[in-house]
């Protein structure tokens, strides 16, 4: 009923800009991984929850589905190479047990499930048959919708269609706090660069969902804003200005195609480009096999570009 992630550190430490995350180290021996799933399930099995395993394309993408939810490894495989087998059974046994003992929607008075709660942007593409389904997600803008969360102490659970329909909690009632929730997540790092894109990062799971309210995460303007999603921790964004956004479109995407080569804390949520104005949003490019960007400009898109020059042609006429 619930999909979780630990939590754990991502963004980047000693990196001249350390916005653009973590690289991970290299590929985990298949037979370590095999060790670090086997000691996990048996750490389930001891408190009475089989499991069972869905390996990815890589060795260290594999996700234990245990007691209704999943729990992906990636960040436990990360946290404990290079410690000793003892370091890394405690480890493992520990990351087990916050897991297995977390509460869920079922068991929060109202007064904690409104302090829990919060909007998520993720993924609705290339879902498995066997993963939890978010059909109650709401629709945010092709290939992104908009799921609900507990942010608990160890973990972040996402809250599957069976967790909304057995909780039996107002659906209408859940995003609305968990909207308020998600507004007041921290921002650990604010850059803005040359081009004029901003660059929100944190340890939070939540900063790339501050776009459902790109008004309270940043300064907007009449035009419009470009932004992207490549990952939970990240969102990167242009206000549109009466300054050429030509050379700010170009590096959100550029920054986006180069963030998404490697592999991404919680995984990938887009590698498109957005555009939000008054309350609505549209995936404005689309990305081939080779990772080229192509700008798709009309509709609301076109018209506020078309403003914005227009805007500035007048402006220099009329000085």
């Amino acid at each position: 009923m619930f999909a979780s992630e630990h939590r754990g550190v991502h963004l980047a430490e000693g990196d001249s800009v350390g916005w653009f995350g973590r690289r991970p180290k290299a590929a985990q021996p298949v037979d370590r991984v095999e060790w670090v799933v086997a000691t996990a399930r048996q750490a389930f099995a001891q408190r009475g929850v089989e499991s069972t395993i869905e390996h990815g394309p890589a060795p260290e993408d594999v996700t234990l589905f245990a007691d209704g939810r999943r729990f992906p490894l990636y960040n436990l495989l990360v946290k404990t190479d290079g410690l000793t087998l003892s370091e890394a059974e405690k480890m493992i046994d520990a990351h087990v047990r916050s897991l297995a003992h977390e509460p869920s929607i079922f068991d929060p008075t109202p007064d904690e499930l409104r302090s829990m709660i919060r909007t998520r942007l993720i993924s609705n593409q290339n879902m498995r048959p066997d993963e939890p389904s978010f059909d109650y997600a709401r629709p945010f803008a092709d290939g992104v919708v908009v799921a609900l969360c507990l942010d608990l102490p160890e973990t972040v659970q996402t809250i599957s269609d069976a967790g909304i329909a057995t909780a039996g909690w107002d659906l209408d009632e859940l995003y609305r706090w968990g909207q308020e929730n998600t507004d007041r997540e921290s921002v650990d790092e604010r850059d803005v660069l040359e081009t004029g894109v901003h660059v929100l990062a944190g340890e939070s799971f939540f900063v790339a969902s501050k776009a459902t309210n790109l008004p309270r995460a940043l300064p907007v303007t009449e035009f419009g804003t470009v932004f992207a999603l490549p990952h939970r921790h990240m969102l990167l964004a242009l206000p549109l200005s009466r300054r050429d956004p030509v050379d700010g479109i170009h590096h959100v995407a550029a920054i986006t195609q180069r963030i998404v080569r490697d592999p991404l804390p919680g995984g990938l949520i887009s590698r498109d480009l957005f555009f939000a104005r008054d309350g609505l949003v549209s995936r404005v490019s689309e990305t081939d096999a080779e990772g080229t960007v192509s700008l798709l400009v009309d509709g609301p898109f076109q018209a506020a570009l078309e403003e914005v020059v227009e805007g500035d042609s007048s402006d220099g006429v009329g000085g």
